[in-house]
């Protein structure tokens, strides 16, 4: 491996770890490190993969480039502690959203359950940004059952029953 190309790898790890310690710091004004952190966070990820991923048909959660930035420290932890500002973030963060709801009420709940710290970090997100992000009717319409079930105390699995925890905390504050 040539040295200038090792050298270049050993800064984006120290960067990411700089990064990474920073954002799991609570003394330090998250706004101001959000630019770098999504550029480390995205940095094994081209445009052209990025745009390819979110303009197909399928399903964002099955997509292997999407899986791995679900399950990223980093990316929960910029989610977690400071407002998104960068528009792509923010429709594939609707269009998660979305999913997310799709397969609650379609009952495809397993696959979520690898997803929870990802789904708590975009509640916060969601909490920060003080709900801003556009909803259609469908998503209306599946949250309001999800209210219902959770209201009405219906049965609901596991993973739905963490989720419900979740909802009853942030009704609370």
């Amino acid at each position: 491996m040539p040295q200038k190309l090792i050298f270049h790898l050993h800064q984006v790890f120290c960067i990411f770890f700089l990064i990474l310690f920073l954002l799991r710091s609570n003394k330090v004004d998250h706004r101001k490190i959000f630019h770098n952190a999504i550029s480390v966070a995205l940095v094994n990820l081209d445009n052209n993969q990025l745009n390819t991923v979110f303009d197909s048909s399928s399903s964002l959660l099955t997509n292997e480039i999407v899986q791995n930035l679900l399950n990223e420290e980093l990316f929960h932890l910029m989610l977690q502690k400071a407002l998104i500002a960068d528009i792509f973030l923010e429709k594939l963060l609707t269009r998660l959203r979305c999913e997310i709801l799709f397969n609650l009420e379609n009952s495809y709940k397993g696959n979520l359950h690898e997803y929870f710290i990802f789904i708590i970090s975009l509640a916060e997100q969601c909490w920060l940004n003080e709900y801003l992000y556009i909803k259609s009717e469908k998503e209306i319409d599946l949250v309001n059952k999800l209210k219902q079930k959770i209201e009405n105390d219906e049965e609901i699995d596991e993973s739905s029953d963490e989720f419900q925890k979740i909802l009853r905390k942030l009704k609370e504050e």
